[in-house]
């Protein structure tokens, strides 16, 4: 048999599988369901020139070169133990930078040392909604300095007293992908206003 008598024997097969097979490349088909068909009934099937490779579409590469860049930027807070004041211009950007941190991450832990709860509570909410978990701590009163911590996969909070002089939030990135292994650390300490 052919290759031309091989390619239009699996075309065949796919069609009575209820597929549409819209090309052939490197020895593998390329199709579509019985649900994209019919829609290709009323939608004419641009031609193979006008749609991109399917590894363009399904395979993006690892944005190792992004993820040194936002940690290097993220690192400066590091050795701090208050927050810097930020320019709005420099909000913006750790704002964007704990946001790819994020997308990219597992889960995350937050930590923040404040001078009262009311301080720390607002700022774990706000920073939280900023991270997409949307939750409503209910802590018992305490008074004095405190030190409050949030695990997003697990959903837990801690609460203890603090008398250190560290102010600000911390977070922490998790991720088991090899590939985002350098996103792994705790950065921090941010404005409890950050995302106010």
């Amino acid at each position: 048999m052919n290759k031309c008598s091989a390619i239009y024997s699996e075309k065949a097969a796919l069609k009575g599988r209820g597929l549409y097979p819209i090309s052939f490349g490197q020895d593998r088909p390329v199709f579509l369901g019985v649900l994209a068909r019919r829609t290709m009934r009323l939608h004419p099937r641009p031609s193979l020139a006008q749609v991109p490779p399917i590894e363009d579409i399904m395979v993006s590469p690892t944005p190792t070169a992004d993820i040194a860049a936002t940690r290097k930027r993220l690192n400066q807070f590091s050795c701090l133990s208050t927050p810097p004041t930020l320019s709005p211009v420099e909000v913006d950007q750790v704002r964007q930078d704990l946001a790819s941190f994020n997308d990219l991450s597992d889960y995350q832990t937050l930590g923040i040392c404040a001078s009262s709860l009311s301080e720390a509570k607002a700022a774990m909410e706000s920073f939280l909604a900023a991270l997409g978990v949307t939750v409503t701590l209910n802590l018992p009163d305490r008074s004095g300095s405190v030190y409050l911590k949030f695990n997003t996969l697990k959903g837990a909070w801690y609460l203890d007293d603090y008398s250190g002089q560290s102010r600000g939030v911390l977070i922490t990135f998790h991720s088991s992908e090899p590939e985002y292994e350098e996103l792994v650390g705790t950065y921090g300490p941010f404005p409890f206003d950050l995302f106010s």
